[in-house]
């Protein structure tokens, strides 16, 4: 009787607590680092889009010449778009544009309207879920008084 008493070692329960520990301290590790890496993609996503909105707004500004048509500064932008780019964009209605980028994952609406006094450009960048993560407008000229 006195060896059974002797032995060392854990119990069962011992053993089950400990591995309930073990457990939950790595499920609650794997959750933090899931998340983490959640976020960095989305940041990672954010700043792509806010990379290539910026390029097509320097496009935009740069298309804007004196001495244009109006028809010309739209041909003339998004031949800077497509060459700085590679965007294809489809038309969505007037003055009004569409880019999908599975590669990126993001997406963009794009309205342009270059004029004699006044030229307009709005982007919206959209993650691939649809949420908009990056959102300005632009004017050159000066507005009419109505």
């Amino acid at each position: 009787m006195n060896n059974v008493r002797n032995k060392r070692g854990f119990t069962l329960v011992e053993a089950v607590i400990a591995l309930t520990v073990i457990i939950t301290v790595s499920a609650t590790a794997l959750v933090v680092i899931m998340n983490s890496i959640s976020l960095r993609f989305a940041e990672i996503n954010r700043a792509e889009a806010q990379n290539f909105a910026e390029n097509v707004w320097e496009c935009f500004k740069a298309a804007n010449e004196d001495g244009l048509t109006s028809q010309e500064k739209t041909e003339k932008f998004f031949d800077l778009v497509e060459f700085a780019e590679g965007a294809e964009w489809t038309e969505k209605g007037e003055s009004v544009y569409r880019y999908d980028s599975e590669e990126r994952r993001i997406a963009a609406d794009l309205t342009v309207r270059y004029g004699d006094e006044l030229s307009e450009f709005t982007i919206e960048m959209f993650d691939d879920e649809g949420q908009s993560i990056v959102s300005f407008s632009y004017e050159i000229g000066k507005r009419g008084s109505t």
